[in-house]
């Protein structure tokens, strides 16, 4: 998709005399491009002569990846058929210059993703004549950060104000990427957003944060970018977890200050289902929001998250670390009686189950499946819904991870169908999960379905987690 910019161009043509003058800035006035001239130029005219010179490019700036139009001003000579080679240096392709008057050509100018941000000369030859403008176009990256709150560390959060002085890219749909995630909307216009961040726990030091266009099914369609942003390494809290191990706990952990997190990184060479416990002290201020991220450290591929007063998460475990944040839904921090909380890990056996080929979309053709089950499963195109029964049912837990518009729901022993509550998602990635009971030896039957209302991704893949 290209993004044409004409602002401008037709006050500079207004700007153009019938006799080929031009308004062009003064060449000794700050900020006006200096100029270099080919020895050919015409020197006959005595010392009182001036130099030609390239005065102006409008607009003078280009974002990566875009499209433009600019008019380039000269002064001092005259532009011929044969001066219109233009070249702006690595990155920047001119795709059609035309003249416009004896001192002012069109071009038409393609900015690849990947130019180098900064000012660069900008030159224009023929007949003989080089002119040369330094530093008259700039390549700039279209976003611009703001960091109002917080300290970008890894694994931690900042409320951020993102401009975007490019074009209105915030509106319909969007993803930040690069490293960061949005974690809380505040405000939302059509060229700026503000809320809070999340840092992934591995973010690289300088962060590529950028903002991306999607489709409605979030298929990129156009990326903007930032200057890289500087994230403070942080090392976690190493939690290491056997199955024979049984529970680790960490005591009188503490959210130390507002806009600061936890990070634990959960290491484990056995296979089997890790639960998650976070349990605020009694009468404190905080309200834990936690994320279970897998090995890659990355918000993108959220395993589960919540947010509330006591939250209990289960994720897969694959014999490889995952990581763990815990921050306050509401930012705050300080002391322990304040903020404080303990923190639970645990590995439990499991038995992964693979989802059968046969169609399993009513009761009388479901899956059956157990407690400690990892299934593994996909809601594919032409498939109404995935149906599961889950036997024996007494007192268990049931979780759902998909970063598709996918949705679980569960009735025990012919009861109606309730929709499981979802957690919060940071990017795709979305966690149903609730406490579900048949009684002794009863069943209960769960559902995976395309979600109701608007949708962009109604298939994709799954996992269920029963405990």
């Amino acid at each position: 998709m290209r993004f044409i910019a004409i602002a401008g161009i037709a006050a500079v043509l207004a700007a153009c005399g019938d006799d080929g003058s031009s308004a062009s800035p003064d060449a000794s006035a700050p900020g006006t491009p200096d100029a270099s001239v080919n020895p050919a130029a015409d020197a006959s005219s005595g010392s009182d002569a001036q130099s030609p010179v390239l005065s102006a490019v409008v607009p003078d700036t280009g974002r990566p990846g875009r499209t433009i139009d600019v008019v380039v001003l000269v002064d001092h000579t005259t532009i011929d058929a044969d001066m219109t080679s233009l070249d702006l240096g690595a990155g920047i392709t001119v795709d059609s210059a035309t003249a416009l008057s004896s001192t002012a050509i069109s071009a038409r100018l393609i900015i690849a993703e990947d130019a180098t941000v900064g000012p660069r000369d900008v030159s224009l030859t023929g007949g003989g004549n080089t002119l040369t403008g330094s530093g008259a176009f700039t390549v700039a990256h279209a976003l611009n950060i703001d960091i109002t709150a917080g300290t970008p560390v890894q694994g931690g959060v900042v409320e951020m104000t993102v401009s975007n002085l490019d074009t209105e890219s915030f509106l319909p749909q969007f993803v930040f990427d690069g490293g960061m995630w949005i974690a809380d909307e505040a405000e939302r216009g059509p060229s700026h957003w503000r809320g809070i961040v999340a840092i992934d726990p591995l973010a690289p030091t300088m962060a590529p944060f950028g903002v991306t266009q999607t489709t409605a099914t979030f298929e990129p369609v156009q990326r903007f970018t930032a200057e890289l942003v500087a994230v403070a390494p942080r090392a976690p809290t190493n939690v290491p977890l056997t199955i024979a191990g049984g529970l680790t706990t960490l005591t009188g952990e503490v959210i130390a200050a507002s806009m600061t997190t936890n990070v634990y990184k959960i290491s484990t060479s056995e296979a089997g289902i890790v639960v998650i416990l976070v349990d605020p002290h009694r009468f404190t201020m905080i309200s834990p929001v936690v994320s279970v991220l897998p090995q890659s450290g990355t918000y993108a591929e959220v395993i589960a998250s919540g947010a509330g007063r006591t939250i209990l998460l289960e994720a897969p475990a694959t014999a490889t670390d995952f990581y763990v944040v815990v921050g306050d839904e509401n930012q705050g921090g300080g002391a322990v009686e304040d903020y404080g909380f303990d923190f639970y890990a645990r590995l439990l056996t499991s038995v992964e189950v693979s989802e059968q080929v046969a169609p399993h979309d009513s009761q009388g053709t479901a899956q059956a499946i157990s407690r400690s089950n990892i299934v593994r499963g996909e809601l594919a195109a032409g498939d109404g819904q995935d149906v599961y029964i889950l036997s024996p049912a007494l007192a268990a837990v049931v979780t759902l991870h998909t970063d598709a518009d996918l949705e679980l729901s569960g009735s025990c022993n012919g009861a109606t169908a309730t929709d499981l509550p979802t957690s919060r998602p940071y990017n795709r990635a979305v966690t149903f999960s609730a406490p579900v009971s048949g009684g002794s030896g009863g069943t209960c039957v769960l559902i995976v379905r395309a979600r109701s209302g608007p949708i962009g991704r109604p298939t994709g893949t799954y996992t269920i987690i029963t405990r």
